[in-house]
Parts: structure tokens; C-alpha cells; sequence
């Protein structure tokens, strides 16, 4: 195991099921995890226990607020991985301005799912996202999230501490860092671990120089 401390930001190189039971309590896990259609070998986890992985994962956390990140045409079904112990709030979408295609499929909106307990004070939480009007530049990772997306559910969903036990290519990190709340990430694999190093101290870097 690999530990960086990137300002607010904690980031384990590891396997998510032996770094999540060392860590406390935070009010919301923000995450895209493998999906259930994703390409076998695309990604670590992408076997067929893509299910199983985010239910044994979950099974670990202690939050307040799980927000679950899916593609249009993921199966929501696999969202029975979540544990009971957070019932489930409400869908939002995440939604782009040009929609492409995936087959005979038009490429629409991806979706976030919320489970857990409203934040105190959050008024009326809107059912969309800001929209993204161009894709995001390809930076080291097959799947990278929309940066205005995961500012949107960050500062819907958390007030404190955020936890990505999927980090990838550390998106929700540079959400996180952007709106000043901690960040505690988790990545298997070494080479989207330093990518995600690389774009957090970028951020930090950024929210600094304005402050």
C-alpha cells in the first residue's frame, strides 16, 4: 500500500477492500464504479464481480450519503449492491449538450444515484446537473468523469469529507479539492494512481493561487 497526502487530499494506491476498513467515518462516498457493462479487461474488477465488488466495498464504509455514478445504458439493477443501511433518495441526471452514439443507441445522459440522508440545509436538490457541452479530453484514462458533473454531486451531497473508493483518474478528488472539502481516494491500479496525484496537486495548486 501507497499513501500520498496532497493537501486535503489522502490518496491509497491499493485494493479498496484493504484500505476502506483502516478508514473513519466521512459524510459522503462519491464514486464510479466499474460498471456492469464494462469491457472485461478494461478496467481492475471488470471480471463479471463488478456487482460483488461494490457491495463488499460498501459493506465497509461508514457515511452518511452513498452517490453511485452509472451510464445511461448500465443496468440499474446492479444498484442492489448497496447496503440496506442507506435507503435511497432520489436519481439525478448528469446531463451533455451533444449527445453521440453507442451502437443503435443514442448516447444520452449518465446518471448519479443517491442513498442516505439529505444534508441539513441543502434546500431544494434539483433532479439535474449542470450541463457538460464538450467531452472531456482524453488524459490517460478510458473513462475519465465530467469535471462540472462531479462539482455538481460534491457540492450537493458532502460537507466535509469525500471518499472515492473507485478513484480513477481522480475527478471526484478535483472536485472536492475545488470546492474545499477533504478528499480520501483509492486506486488499484499505479498508473491512473499518479495520474490522479498529477491532476489533485494540479487542483490544489489552482485553489491555492486564487485564494
Amino acid at each position: 500500500m501507497r499513501v500520498e497526502q496532497i493537501g486535503n487530499a489522502t490518496l491509497y494506491l491499493g485494493d479498496c477492500l484493504d484500505v476502506l476498513p483502516i478508514l473513519p467515518k466521512v459524510d459522503a462516498v462519491i464514486t464510479d464504479p466499474v460498471w456492469p457493462n464494462c469491457p472485461p479487461g478494461m478496467l481492475h474488477g471488470a471480471d463479471g464481480s463488478q456487482q460483488e465488488l461494490l457491495a463488499r466495498s460498501l459493506e465497509l464504509v461508514e457515511a452518511d450519503v452513498v452517490v453511485v455514478v452509472l451510464g445511461f445504458d448500465s443496468d440499474p439493477r446492479f444498484l442492489t449492491a448497496v447496503p440496506s443501511k442507506w435507503p435511497y433518495i432520489r436519481s439525478q441526471q448528469l446531463p451533455y449538450a451533444f449527445p453521440g452514439y453507442r451502437g443503435r443507441l443514442l448516447a444520452g445522459d449518465e446518471m448519479a444515484y443517491v442513498f442516505g440522508s439529505i444534508p441539513k440545509g441543502r434546500g431544494v436538490i434539483p433532479g439535474r446537473a449542470k450541463t457538460k457541452t464538450r467531452a472531456k479530453e482524453r488524459i490517460g484514462h478510458p473513462c475519465p468523469r465530467q469535471d462540472i458533473h462531479m462539482r455538481d454531486l460534491v457540492g450537493w451531497w458532502s460537507r466535509d469529507t469525500v471518499l472515492d473508493p473507485f478513484m480513477g483518474s481522480g475527478t471526484t478528488g478535483t472536485a472536492a479539492v475545488a470546492l474545499g472539502r477533504k478528499f480520501i481516494g483509492i486506486e488499484i491500479n499505479p498508473d491512473y494512481f499518479d495520474l490522479a496525484c498529477q491532476q489533485i496537486d494540479m487542483a490544489q495548486r489552482q485553489e491555492a493561487l486564487f485564494a
